[in-house]
């Protein structure tokens, strides 16, 4: 084996050994904030695959005829609003970054509880009577 091949074996087992335990010494971390952030962000997410999910559910029920065509107009309303609420919730959290206040050990009912708090916090800085939920 000459000079030159030993050279460049033990250059590339230095760098192999260089990139395999470099992302073992990386003192990177994600911090609290941008978990929770993500989190809330997560949490918003799953509340509006319900919304749509409850939506695809009332358009098959109305096809299927198992509801009556003025309770499918109110409940389609309703449940539309609800998504473009939750929409713009999650475009405001992402321009303000705004937290929920729940963790992951937070219960499910609590965090419906929470996102229905920020959708309503939206609503009041943000009035628009076209978009109101009704009650």
């Amino acid at each position: 084996m000459s000079i030159e091949a030993v050279v460049v074996s033990a250059v590339m087992i230095l760098l192999a050994l260089y990139l395999v335990i470099t992302p073992f010494r990386s003192t990177q971390t994600v911090s609290p904030a941008a978990l929770q952030f993500q989190r809330q962000r997560d949490a918003l997410l799953v509340y509006y695959q319900q919304v749509t999910s409850s939506l695809r559910d009332l358009q098959e029920d109305s096809a299927s005829g198992k509801i009556p065509p003025e309770e499918f107009e109110v409940e389609h309303e309703k449940w539309m609003q609800r998504g473009v609420q939750i929409l713009q919730a999650l475009q405001e959290l992402d321009r303000d970054h705004l937290p929920l206040m729940v963790n992951a050990e937070t219960p499910v009912e609590d965090v419906n509880q929470a996102i229905e708090d920020a959708v309503q916090q939206y609503l009041k800085r943000h009035p628009n009577p076209a978009l109101v939920a009704e009650e």
